[in-house]
């Protein structure tokens, strides 16, 4: 507006344009698209989060009684477990093998030996002084069957994997740990007396071999194994 133009008058209103503001706010708006499928993505970068997990072995003590009771196996998801050294083998096997199509999901549980009826040396590594962990994977298929891969800590030792499935309702916590603390009493060997333990619970046992060959080749033997797994 211009006060100069033809047919102003004294009592003319300068609008003053300098002195008004215009704000103009668009909000953006978030779709949570929810999925059933549990499929996590391979490829790391600087976003990617990290979780470590310091297990000190703590266990509770009953109410009554004051008998000693294991912690139950808790699973989290396979991504969120850090180990080293053969662990940590077993679980780049795991991750690929979560990404094979006949696999639904890979959760993982992961704790430390049980010390034994006496303080055993397998129960620790070789300096003495570093408690030997172990990981049992709960491998669920498309085809609705459930799997316990369990792997121990082996510090080359020739220590089998197992595979255990059943079809009934089992207390896998207490089998688990039972068949554990056979192992250290045993010296690190899966004698036969601890695998009959085991299928006296309902539930089938398979080995598998630890191999020189490359990681994918593991997860492969690895499924095969699964599939050929009542």
């Amino acid at each position: 507006m211009d006060e100069e133009v033809e047919g102003t008058t004294e009592n003319f209103d300068i609008i003053e344009m300098n002195t008004q503001i215009h704000e103009y706010v668009k909000l953006p708006k978030v779709t949570n698209i929810k999925t059933n499928s549990k499929k996590q993505r391979m490829r790391e970068d600087e976003n990617t989060k990290k979780y470590f997990i310091d297990d000190k072995g703590r266990r509770a003590t009953s109410d009554v009684g004051g008998s000693k009771v294991a912690r139950g196996i808790e699973n989290r998801s396979l991504y969120e477990i850090e180990a080293q050294g053969e662990l940590s083998d077993f679980i780049n096997i795991l991750k690929i093998l979560e990404s094979f199509r006949e696999i639904k999901a890979v959760n993982v549980a992961s704790g430390l030996l049980p010390r034994g009826r006496e303080k055993k040396k397998f129960s620790y590594l070789e300096d003495e002084i570093t408690n030997r962990k172990y990981i049992v994977a709960i491998v669920e298929l498309f085809n609705g069957k459930r799997y316990r891969v369990l792997e121990i800590e082996r510090e080359n030792r020739s220590l089998s994997i197992l595979i255990l499935s059943t079809k009934s309702n089992v207390d896998w916590t207490s089998i688990i740990q039972n068949a554990l603390m056979s192992l250290v009493d045993k010296n690190g060997t899966w004698l036969k007396e601890i695998i009959t333990y085991i299928e006296t619970k309902g539930v089938t046992v398979k080995k598998i071999k630890h191999s020189r060959k490359n990681v994918y080749h593991k997860a492969e033997n690895l499924l095969k194994k699964l599939l050929n797994t009542q």
